[in-house]
């Protein structure tokens, strides 16, 4: 295991790759070392919604990795079971964050978000909690289009005037990864057309 480690959570419902050349990045600027992909089994932000079953999730995330050409994600993607693994309570961060640094004692870690979860992070499962314990990297959507200053009055709604200048901080300096609806659709169409994905599952 690296010594640096993003940790980029999320349901990928589905994966594109979007997620895949932002991860890159992050590696590539030398911020972490890898990039460990987390599916969340039972996501809380998602109750009474649907989305799809875990292996089918999993499975499409195994595929777009595969088909990543790039050396940094050959060497530098990783992806972790652990969700499922302790499917009997939701998804909680906080408490799959515990159990990596239990496995991996020496590993520094750091949770990848987008925008609009830093807006919401006072609303996380124990959120003082993660942020004193954990660096947070937070990349561009396109939700989220505020000035800093404008982000920064959101934080201090919050967080202290000290805390919320330190989640500003971890905005990194990047331009948005976007790519629309109608194309992570027929991305994804063509990737499960060509593997048969839904056919094994």
């Amino acid at each position: 295991m690296y010594k640096r480690v993003g940790i980029f959570g999320g349901t990928f419902d589905p994966p594109h790759y979007g997620h895949f050349q932002l991860a890159r990045k992050i590696v590539e600027d030398n911020i972490v070392d890898s990039i460990l992909f987390i599916p969340a089994y039972s996501p809380p932000h998602k109750i009474g919604s649907l989305y799809s079953d875990y292996s089918i999730r999993k499975k499409m995330l195994d595929i777009f990795i595969s088909l990543e050409n790039k050396k940094v994600a050959k060497e530098c993607f990783f992806i972790s079971d652990i969700e499922a693994e302790r499917d009997d309570q939701l998804s909680y961060t906080y408490e799959t964050m515990n159990i990596l640094e239990d496995i991996y004692p020496d590993v520094k870690f750091s949770i990848i978000i987008g925008g609009d979860s830093l807006l919401n992070l006072h609303t996380w499962y124990r959120g003082e909690d993660i942020i004193k314990r954990w660096n947070i990297i937070t990349y561009p959507r396109d939700e989220i289009v505020f000035s800093k200053n404008d982000i920064l009055k959101e934080l201090k709604k919050n967080w202290g005037d000290d805390v919320a200048s330190h989640l500003l901080e971890s905005i990194l300096n990047y331009d948005l990864f976007d790519i629309s609806s109608t194309e992570i659709r027929d991305e994804v169409n063509k990737i499960i057309k060509e593997k048969g994905l839904y056919k094994s599952v």
